[in-house]
């Protein structure tokens, strides 16, 4: 990468190939490395790049896992704060939303987890305001 992180960017990609090459693409370590690669490729402002690493890590672990797995709830807020740092909240509310019930139910609804996404989701709709419809349960009290 030509960011300010180009030797942490080749090493995520390596750690990504090898992981893929040895245990099989659908091993966590495949999808553990795009989420890093994700972290690294925001962090030199490469947003784009990074929305479709958090994206594809997503998608492996829910290929390999199931629409719930381990990690969702990291999965999630990783894409949910780019989508904060680009301002682009319709697709955090798009991203959260839909998922809300799930992490309730893993982590329950007076958890920091909960707690979080409620925030972030609190975010988009003071930024959204009337474009965001049919807000029920515990997101229509904030």
């Amino acid at each position: 990468g030509q960011g300010k992180l180009p030797l942490a960017e080749q090493s995520a990609l390596h750690a990504q190939k090898l992981a893929a090459v040895t245990w099989g693409e659908s091993h966590a370590d495949v999808a553990n490395a795009a989420f890093a690669l994700a972290q690294i490729r925001e962090l030199n402002g490469d947003f784009e790049l990074a929305e479709l690493a958090y994206v594809d890590g997503r998608a492996q672990r829910t290929k390999t896992y199931g629409k719930y797995y381990p990690g969702l709830h990291q999965d999630l807020c990783g894409l949910a704060l780019l989508y904060t740092r680009i301002e682009a909240y319709a697709e955090l509310e798009e991203v959260l939303r839909p998922q809300l019930p799930a992490v309730q139910q893993v982590h329950s609804g007076q958890s920091l987890a909960v707690a979080g996404m409620l925030t972030l989701l609190a975010l988009a709709h003071s930024h959204l305001g009337p474009h965001l419809n049919g807000i029920t349960g515990d997101a229509a009290a904030l």
